[in-house]
């Protein structure tokens, strides 16, 4: 079974236990004066039981082979240029978070609203301008941002293409 196979199939059991926990919450109890809807009801209301607790042990199976084949397998996407292996595991924690970190670090550079200012001298009486000092170079930085704003989406092409072609382990 393929990555996006197990993941498909993990969402339509989740699906099947929320059907069965609305039906188990409807059935499981009436007044003993109504008819009850199935012939042996109590045992109906078990059987969803059941079948909810083995579809949630199958969800549990699935999510451990997930993980572990995450772990084990290696991946290489080029970003920036460089080609860098990660296991799956590491490229999703890279996409849904560091990534975003690292951009938002790059954007914290700037001129805080910092711009040239003439200034008259207290001593001389001349008037200068003052001009920005910057401590980082913004053609540096403004290449990072744009690479750190493509790097979940090249991430995400390439683990489209390996959760698609793996197997499960």
């Amino acid at each position: 079974m393929k990555i996006i196979e197990a993941m498909r199939k993990i969402k339509i059991n989740l699906e099947r236990v929320a059907t069965y926990q609305k039906q188990i919450g409807q059935y499981c109890a009436d007044y003993e004066v109504q008819d009850a809807t199935y012939p042996d009801q109590a045992g109906q209301v078990r059987s969803w039981l059941t079948a909810s607790h083995d579809l949630l042990e199958e969800v549990e199976r699935l999510k451990r082979q997930i993980s572990a084949t995450n772990l084990a397998t290696q991946v290489t996407i080029v970003i920036e240029g460089q080609r860098i292996a990660k296991s799956i595991t590491e490229w999703i924690s890279r996409r849904d978070t560091l990534a975003k970190l690292e951009l938002a670090t790059w954007e914290a550079l700037g001129d805080k609203g910092l711009t040239t200012q003439p200034v008259k001298d207290p001593a001389t009486g001349e008037v200068r301008l003052i001009k920005v000092r910057r401590y980082f170079d913004p053609k540096e930085r403004d290449a990072k941002v744009m690479a750190f704003r493509a790097e979940p989406h090249t991430i995400d092409g390439a683990l489209e293409v390996v959760n698609a072609t793996t197997d499960l382990i």
